[in-house]
């Protein structure tokens, strides 16, 4: 059952937060660079209505836009994609997942409005929390590298003043995202408006304590030598299966409005994520395949576009 530990090489695991314009995107994607190198490939999730594309002459990435639904399972299904095709991942920025359209705080919204207790705590959190640990979990499956930036908020806390009284107090900078999320990653740096990186969680004592001034590849040599020691393995990854189940919902859903009722399927929990997977995929071919029927365009093409731009594509034809 036990046996002996040893250090084992994983891919990073690093989050940035700050406020706007503090160089989040910068310092990931030159970060990113020193980490795998010139003929490594970087690919950026943007939700910033492409603000990384700004950065393009400095360091060369591929990007994909998330746009307008930043529901956790299209993050994961770009996680998915990433790790395929690349050798790093920057989620720019993982906040909108949180606080955006269609975000996990929306999602227990519109729960809670259609629950007929209207408790968030039983009826919306127990529908948003499987579906923002699901991405968690994808994050911390994914088998590249994964640099997160995260947007930052002044926090307060109730305390009681020296008259006795309870006033509100700054307690500093924190992450526009779900407490305590930071506890997932190796490596957590805030950054300020003057561009100064101070690492405030670490797994790797050499990066304990410091700071950075316009981080780049400086700290991205050092965090290349973290994840240089160790011995070669993976560690267990968790089935996002509450993310998987809405993006099959929403590719049947668009089947059955552009093409009519698709085949039956039925599954429970107890069979995991290898069927919905496999029902996915079919969903996807069938909505190929009456694309390239109807001359809106080849399977190779068609075949590496996301669930939405596929969707849009079939949209174009039914009207």
């Amino acid at each position: 059952m036990f046996q002996s530990a040893d250090l084992i090489k994983t891919p990073l695991r690093m989050a940035i937060y700050g406020p706007a314009g503090c160089g989040k995107s910068l310092t990931s994607l030159l970060i990113a660079r020193e980490i795998v190198g010139p003929k490594g490939k970087i690919a950026v999730l943007d939700t910033e209505h492409g603000s990384s594309t700004k950065h393009a002459r400095k360091v060369r990435f591929d990007v994909e836009m998330l746009t307008g639904n930043f529901h956790p399972a299209k993050y994961i299904e770009i996680i998915h994609a990433a790790e395929k095709t690349h050798d790093i991942l920057i989620i720019d920025s993982l906040t909108h997942g949180w606080a955006g359209k269609n975000g996990v705080l929306q999602i227990v919204d519109q729960a809670t409005a259609r629950s007929r207790s209207k408790n968030s705590f039983t009826d919306g959190w127990s529908i948003g929390t499987p579906l923002h640990q699901d991405l968690i979990e994808a994050i911390l499956g994914c088998k590249i590298h994964v640099i997160a930036t995260m947007r930052s908020k002044q926090e307060y806390a109730l305390q009681t003043n020296d008259q006795g009284k309870i006033a509100p107090v700054k307690l500093g900078l924190a992450p526009i995202q779900r407490a305590e999320v930071d506890y997932e990653f190796d490596i957590v740096g805030r950054m300020d408006a003057q561009h100064v990186l101070e690492i405030e969680k670490e797994r790797y004592e050499p990066l304990a304590g410091k700071s950075f001034v316009k981080p780049g590849a400086d700290l991205g040599r050092i965090i290349r030598q973290f994840l240089d020691e160790g011995v070669p393995g993976e560690l267990p990854s968790v089935e996002p299966l509450t993310a998987l189940i809405e993006r099959l919902r929403v590719l049947r859903d668009a089947e059955r409005q552009g093409l009519g009722e698709p085949p039956s399927f039925s599954w429970n929990a107890k069979q995991g994520a290898a069927p919905l997977i496999e029902e996915i995929e079919a969903s996807r071919d069938r909505i190929i395949q009456a694309i390239v029927a109807a001359g809106g365009g080849s399977r190779e093409a068609l075949e590496v576009l996301t669930d939405d731009d596929l969707i849009a594509n079939l949209v174009v034809l039914s009207v």
